[in-house]
C-alpha cells in the first residue's frame, strides 16, 4: 500500500507552505501561593502570593502580553489575575470560566470562543 503524500512543488519552501498561519501562544500559569484556611474558593493569596503575581505580570510583559485571560472563579486566582495584569501595558480581556478542574481541552474550545481569536492566552 503506498502513502499519500501532500503535494507540494519542488521550489516551494517551507515559509511559502506556512504562509497565512496565525501563531497562537498558550500560557497556562497556576495562581499565586494562597493563604491556608477558608473554604477552597476562597482562599485569597498569601503576601508572598500577591508578590509572585507581579513577578507574573513582570515575566508576561517581557514574553507574551495576553489578548484574553481564562481565569476561574476562585478568590486566589482573581487575584492573581489583578496583580500580575497590573504591570501589563495593555488590557487583556479578561473572562471568568468555571476552569478549576476543567481539562486543557475546555480550556482551548473556551479560547476558541471568544469574540477575536487571542494571539496569547493565560
Amino acid at each position: 500500500m503506498r502513502r499519500r503524500t501532500r503535494a507540494s512543488s519542488p521550489t516551494s519552501s517551507a515559509s511559502e507552505q506556512t504562509a497565512g498561519v496565525t501563531v497562537k501562544r498558550l500560557a497556562l500559569i497556576r495562581h499565586a501561593k494562597a493563604k491556608q484556611g477558608d473554604r477552597d474558593i476562597e482562599r485569597p493569596l498569601a503576601r508572598r502570593g500577591r508578590e509572585d503575581a507581579r513577578v507574573i505580570g513582570e515575566w508576561l510583559a517581557e514574553r507574551a502580553v495576553p489578548d484574553v485571560v481564562l481565569v476561574s472563579p476562585s478568590e486566589r486566582t482573581r487575584e492573581t489575575w489583578q496583580c500580575a495584569s497590573a504591570v501589563l501595558p495593555s488590557d487583556a480581556v479578561c473572562c471568568t470560566y468555571c476552569l478549576n478542574a476543567a481539562s486543557l481541552c475546555l480550556a482551548c474550545c473556551t479560547a476558541r470562543s471568544c469574540i477575536e481569536p487571542p494571539r496569547t492566552m493565560r
